[in-house]
């Protein structure tokens, strides 16, 4: 039978999942007891038993057993559902594995959402990251989007089952599987790998897919502190469509979605002459407010506008405008933005600079701004400026160092080891000409792959 009264809470004792039970029964009194459970935890918070579990090294006896088996949980389910390790302290990291995945995520609740990190003890980045992401978990508290978030981990040094049914070949692998109501799909995370980026996402991922916002001043208050351009759709019905729909949920991780009334003045100079908002539905893409380099371009979003019906005949055609015009202007190329910088649909155009020459900022902002000015220029490529010492590992194995930057580099829609660069033919002083030889052809390609030496270094 269950004692009288219990508690429970985690202790990180011989590196089992720990269940501390502090029980008070009329035949025993006040007792202490710690239980190193080998089992599961079911959704209601009750404990099964695989292998019978000891008392500090000792035999249990029956009656607590029982006493374990049949005590529901009075803490949160995932504070004592994971294994405590030097790397994530006290966090509420569960446990997952081939056994209970599909319980606790392909069958979570419909306001649920998880996130799990896939990691190996061998990873020295996996040593890194997963301190953070325990600390995400910490400080995580749900806000008011409706949902509560779990954090999980997979050891895939055990785990060999999952990681095969997710394809996970580079460590440390985060995945974010959203709520049934917000579409339930399932995202890799690839920003930046510190506590406050992992959270900063998760607040991202859990926003409604399609947001109705009053005013662009509302819009660009949300997105200010995004790595993300903003999708909105300019259209007097304030529920999206399902195409829109349909985009929304596969880009989630990518964008955001807005949907905003004809009827803000902000919003209609914007938009100008390209659509006419009080007749159609427009869509317009916007930078964030921090993409652009200059600072007098700072609070002056670059933008995109189109007739929607023009430009979505299907939510595949609207993907692939979309990624066409996914980074307008200039952007200022990071850890949270480099993956889908380099994966769209265009050229990407990068110019390595040493963030500490005011000389060095300057030439390549004002020479990416004249390329993004051309037409045929911004249709090909997508423009952006990166910190060359920050990114020297890099730079040097693609054969460019600290000494002579500022360099240019153009790499070839997603794939990212075959490149253009030429340190007398493709400068930052005649940028313009250098990718016009890019287009026409008459500046050859190189690949990474094809230099041992480099891809050794590469790697």
């Amino acid at each position: 039978m269950a004692p009288d009264n219990a508690d429970i809470v985690c202790r990180p004792e011989h590196g089992f999942s720990t269940v501390q039970v502090l029980a008070s029964s009329a035949s025993r009194g006040e007792t202490h007891i710690v239980v190193h459970v080998v089992g599961s935890v079911a959704p209601d918070g009750s404990l099964s038993v695989e292998q019978p579990p000891s008392e500090l090294g000792h035999d249990i006896s029956l009656p607590l057993l029982d006493q374990a088996i049949e005590l529901q949980f009075s803490l949160n389910l995932l504070c004592c559902y994971s294994r405590p390790s030097p790397l994530t302290g006290g966090s509420s990291l569960v446990k997952v594995k081939l056994d209970n995945f599909d319980q606790l995520v392909s069958n979570r609740q419909p306001d649920e959402v998880w996130i799990i990190i896939f990691h190996v003890s061998w990873c020295n980045a996996c040593q890194k990251t997963l301190p953070e992401f325990a600390g995400a978990s910490t400080d995580w508290k749900d806000g008011g989007e409706g949902v509560k978030v779990r954090f999980g981990e997979v050891d895939c040094t055990s785990s060999r089952n999952l990681r095969e049914k997710f394809g996970i070949h580079s460590y440390p692998t985060i995945k974010i599987w959203t709520s049934w109501s917000n579409g339930g799909e399932e995202y890799t995370y690839n920003g930046i790998r510190s506590k406050e980026a992992i959270t900063e996402y998760v607040s991202f991922m859990v926003r409604k897919n399609v947001q109705t916002v009053a005013s662009l001043k509302e819009m660009e208050k949300q997105t200010e502190r995004d790595a993300r351009s903003s999708i909105t759709i300019v259209s007097r019905d304030p529920e999206p469509s399902n195409l829109i729909e349909k985009v929304a949920i596969k880009m989630k991780d990518r964008h955001s979605f807005f949907i905003l009334a004809p009827t803000d003045e902000a919003l209609l100079s914007r938009i100008g002459s390209e659509c006419d908002a009080g007749k159609e539905t427009c869509i317009m893409i916007s930078s964030p407010l921090e993409s652009i380099v200059l600072p007098s371009h700072r609070h002056t979003p670059y933008y995109k506008v189109a007739r929607l019906s023009e430009v979505a005949p299907s939510p595949i055609a609207l993907e692939k405008w979309i990624d066409s015009n996914a980074f307008p202007g200039i952007w200022i190329v990071d850890e949270s933005n480099s993956y889908n910088f380099l994966q769209g649909l265009q050229d990407s155009v990068i110019i390595a600079v040493d963030p500490t020459s005011k000389e060095q900022r300057d030439l390549a902002s004002e020479k990416l701004l004249e390329a993004n000015d051309n037409v045929t220029l911004a249709k090909q490529f997508r423009f952006g400026i990166v910190d060359g010492i920050y990114w020297s590992t890099t730079l040097s194995s693609l054969g460019m160092h600290q000494y002579n930057l500022p360099r240019v580099i153009v790499f070839k829609r997603s794939e990212f080891d075959v490149y253009w660069e030429d340190v007398q033919r493709l400068t930052v002083e005649n940028l313009s000409q250098g990718l016009d030889e890019v287009v026409n052809g008459s500046l050859p390609s190189k690949d990474r792959r094809d230099n041992i030496l480099l891809n050794r270094l590469a790697k």
